[in-house]
């Protein structure tokens, strides 16, 4: 399912849980298309910047995102304070669409989206991901296109595990 959305998106689709202060990829399939971002298992970006970790984030108990915060501003406090505000319209940006992003953030060329699943697998939020070169493609159609089939998927995931909303 994953393989065939990075095709059909020409990008790259990845399922990430935290490590720390981090979101790392624990599967990850991208298209033949050379503009795919290479990323690869085991690659991991910090929670604040990346849609992944946004996403995680989202769904986290507040007690939980609480900590993750803390632990951010004291180990990174120059990081928090350039993106907390960020942060907080991320987590508005979820309740109403269902999915973070995180445009241009880490690469100006590149749009990243990201849904958790709805319940904690193993005790661990897993997030699923999807990110494409932009490659003079408006934004706003682009983002639409790739959300809900982002959305879709993790659902049907959720479905075939038994452990939807």
């Amino acid at each position: 399912m994953i393989k065939q959305l990075a095709d059909e998106v020409r990008g790259m689709v990845g399922i990430s849980i935290r490590d720390r202060t981090s979101m790392v990829y624990m599967e990850t399939c991208r298209s033949e298309d050379d503009s795919a971002p290479p990323i690869d298992i085991g690659a991991a970006f910090p929670i604040m910047v990346s849609a992944n970790g946004r996403a995680w984030l989202a769904r986290a108990a507040p007690e939980e995102r609480d900590k993750a915060l803390n632990q951010i501003k004291v180990l990174y406090p120059k990081l928090h304070a350039e993106r907390i505000a960020e942060v907080r319209h991320a987590l508005r940006d979820f309740v109403q669409l269902g999915y973070c992003t995180s445009p241009g953030i880490l690469r100006p060329d590149r749009l990243a989206l990201a849904v958790p699943m709805a319940r904690p697998v193993n005790a661990e939020i897993v997030v699923f991901n999807c990110t494409v070169a932009l490659r003079g493609r408006a934004v706003p159609p682009l983002r639409a296109e790739i959300a809900g089939r982002l959305v879709t998927l993790v659902r049907e995931v959720e479905a075939a595990m038994g452990a939807g909303a």
